[in-house]
């Protein structure tokens, strides 16, 4: 620390400067001597932390084992056991013999005070025990024991019958068409019309009738398909013929001039029907 000395015995103010920066540090002085050793220790240092544990050591062999102690005193007594249940009374066993009478006591003088009672005689023997009395009921069951493993699976069963049969399900959506079949043939353009008469009512009816047709293109192995047509005639409407039932077939036939057409009525009938023929 600097110290400011001031020589002017004239008291007097005087404005002290501000105190400069610290000089450069000086450089280090020689080491001094070493002390004398001290008498008095160090203080004691602080303990440094706990070293990691060692691995455990070998065991060590067995010890030779030491003399048997001298027995421990006997322990208090337990506490007595639940009273067993009372047995059942046996029978009774049969009455012993009566002992002799005791000796008459001597007669008092007449007196009207009663003289004591004779001495009572010995009991008779006790009687043979009586039989053993019926077991008593039996204790309640034991605890369940313990589930036995489970059994091998049994051989699978025969297969039911067949259920009844399910309902049927909605028809499936239509399918496209088909494709388009080849043109068949061309018909046969060998035909024939005639009319065939069964005659008037008024000579009442008949079972058959037949009529000559003239078709040039008839051979005799022609396959002629007759049918009575279904059309209007003079006698009869169109659905006469189905209604009487009428059969119609192509016989006689004679190459290049036609055939003979019969039909038959089963349940007769009267009057003329139209025929159409058709053949090759």
């Amino acid at each position: 620390m600097r110290r400011i000395i001031i020589r002017d015995p004239v008291l007097s103010t005087r404005t002290v400067g501000t105190q400069g920066p610290p000089g450069p540090v000086g450089a280090t002085g020689a080491t001094g001597a070493t002390g004398a050793a001290s008498t008095v220790p160090g203080p004691t240092g602080p303990t440094g932390p706990a070293g990691p544990q060692g691995d455990p050591g070998p065991t060590g062999t067995t010890g030779t084992t030491g003399a048997t102690g001298p027995t421990g005193p006997t322990g208090p007594q337990g506490d007595p056991g639940p009273t067993g249940a009372t047995g059942a009374t046996g029978a009774t066993g049969p009455a012993g013999p009566t002992g002799p009478q005791g000796p008459a006591g001597a007669t008092g003088a007449d007196s009207t005070v009663p003289g004591p009672t004779g001495a009572t005689g010995p009991a008779g023997p006790t009687g043979p025990a009586g039989p053993a009395g019926p077991a008593g009921p039996a204790g309640p069951s034991g605890p369940a024991g313990a589930d036995g493993a489970t059994g091998a699976t049994g051989p699978a069963g025969a297969t039911g019958p067949q259920g009844p049969a399910g309902a049927t399900g909605p028809a499936g959506a239509t399918g496209p068409a088909g494709p388009t079949g080849a043109t068949g043939p061309a018909g046969s353009t060998n035909t024939a019309t005639g009319t065939v008469d069964f005659g008037y009512a008024a000579s009442g009816e008949g079972d058959i009738a037949s009529a000559d047709i003239a078709a040039p293109w008839v051979t005799e192995t022609s396959q002629i398909i007759i049918s009575v047509a279904a059309s209007a005639t003079a006698d009869h409407d169109p659905d006469d013929p189905v209604a009487e039932g009428l059969i119609a077939y192509a016989g006689n036939r004679q190459a290049g001039v036609g055939f003979t057409v019969y039909v038959r009525a089963p349940h007769g009938t009267w009057g003329r029907y139209t025929i159409h023929a058709t053949g090759a």
